[in-house]
């Protein structure tokens, strides 16, 4: 074969390749073309149709085409997004986003579809409100003004993916004020739907802070990352959780089950957590004792098992009970090098018959530890969580010195000498007054020191 013909074979190959190259890039272009055309259509064609028919406000600072920044979705990036509660002039904002994000899918674009199949919400706050009615008011401002038989055919809706970064959710319920406030760093839900099914595969991270009646709760900077799957049936109302991994702080466990929407939100939801030290504990303290937690080396096999099942809406509770325990477990001051070893205990809460803190029991059982140079076992039962009635056993032999080594006691000195304590405690605590109790140990409990 002579060089002209294997040199012709080359170039046409080249230009092949060259074109197997360019193809896609042809393609997104004349995708970019097409929305930066028909972008003003679809952005004010979109607010206008929203306000027309939502009994909010909505309104946006800017808009402009990002290629590239949702890839591969081709995005029209709206800025400045604000949504009012009503259209009135005094309305407070609902949300305020910094920019939200309409994706379009590239293959779509060219069948003449220019239905939104993405939305990313991106730095910004949402502030809902639960009203006693139960209703949200973003479910109030979004409500439409005029009968919609389509929603997603209204609005050109094919929604596949919702994401959000950096976004501050805080929610407030009227009724008992407890405040919910999560800033979601990362949040990505992915959706494929039939005529049966909607699939969701969900994956965030986000920190929480839940305050009760201006007090915060121990849910105060807690870290979380949470990935399931989830399975809604429409015709059913049924929303099945397939097995969920769900980290806190450093700690993991794992969810499963089903609520019925349809039934009075009916629960069946179940969560375990297993774990080889006392992290999982950790990661539920107080933020302000975490210092003092990570002062000590800790290990022992850890478990609970937290069962939920009932309805919960139109004045019905759901059931709950739990089992939880330890083995082994082990404690060592890390500088002083005194520990605390074969700690084990069995525990039980359930809720009770009415479902509520007065029939609420916690019991833990068979509580035994050996701190260094003595012994320590105990049983605990409090039942009625609004006027506690507790009833515990302790019986302790330890040396004094243990403590200040332990608990690094450095404002007491030159501690000696052994304690022995056996104390049988059962009483009803005023918790408005609980400090009283040890007033009277002595004379209404059998009680030796």
């Amino acid at each position: 074969m002579n060089k002209p013909v294997i040199y012709k074979r080359f170039k046409v190959w080249k230009r092949i390749l060259l074109l197997f190259f360019l193809f896609p890039i042809l393609l997104i272009i004349i995708a970019i073309c097409t929305i930066f055309i028909k972008q003003d259509d679809i952005v004010q064609g979109l607010i206008s149709s929203l306000n027309n028919d939502f009994k909010g406000e909505i309104e946006l600072k800017d808009s402009h085409i990002t290629p590239f920044d949702n890839f591969p979705y081709v995005s029209v990036d709206l800025e400045g997004v604000r949504i009012y509660e009503s259209k009135n002039d005094t309305s407070i904002v609902i949300a305020d986003i910094s920019e939200v994000f309409l994706g379009f899918n590239l293959i779509t674009i060219f069948k003449g579809d220019l239905s939104i199949n993405d939305i990313k919400l991106k730095d910004g706050a949402i502030d809902l409100v639960q009203h006693i009615d139960g209703s949200l008011n973003i479910e109030n401002a979004l409500s439409s003004r005029v009968d919609v038989k389509d929603v997603n055919e209204e609005f050109h809706l094919a929604i596949h993916e919702i994401e959000l970064q950096n976004i501050d959710i805080h929610k407030l319920n009227e009724e008992n004020n407890l405040i919910f406030d999560a800033l979601i760093n990362e949040s990505d839900a992915k959706f494929v739907t039939s005529p049966e099914h909607v699939y969701v595969f969900f994956d965030s991270k986000f920190e929480l802070n839940i305050i009760d009646k201006g007090d915060t709760t121990f849910i105060k900077h807690k870290h979380f990352e949470l990935h399931t799957k989830l399975d809604y049936r429409t015709e059913e109302g049924i929303l099945t959780l397939q097995p969920t991994k769900i980290q806190l702080e450093n700690s993991e466990f794992e969810m499963e089950g089903s609520i019925n929407f349809k039934d009075d939100v009916n629960l069946d939801i179940e969560v375990r957590g297993n774990k080889e030290n006392y992290n999982l504990i950790f990661a539920m303290a107080p933020e302000e004792l975490l210092p003092v937690l990570e002062r000590y080396e800790n290990s022992g096999n850890l478990f609970f098992d937290l069962h939920v099942k009932g309805k919960t809406a139109n004045g019905h509770s759901a059931a709950i009970n739990a089992n939880f325990g330890c083995e082994n477990g082990f404690f060592k001051h890390k500088i002083k090098n005194t520990k605390v070893d074969d700690l084990n205990f069995i525990g039980t809460y359930t809720n009770g018959a009415s479902r509520n803190l007065q029939t609420s029991q916690l019991t833990i059982q068979d509580f035994s530890a050996n701190p260094a140079e003595g012994q320590l076992s105990a049983n605990l039962q409090v039942t009625n969580f609004e006027d506690p009635e507790v009833d515990f056993q302790v019986k302790t032999a330890f040396e004094l010195n243990f403590l200040t080594s332990f608990f690094n006691l450095t404002d007491i000195k030159d501690l000696s000498g052994s304690v022995e304590l056996e104390l049988n405690f059962h009483d009803i605590i005023n918790i408005d007054e609980p400090f009283n109790v040890f007033s009277r140990l002595k004379k209404s409990y059998q009680t030796e020191l």
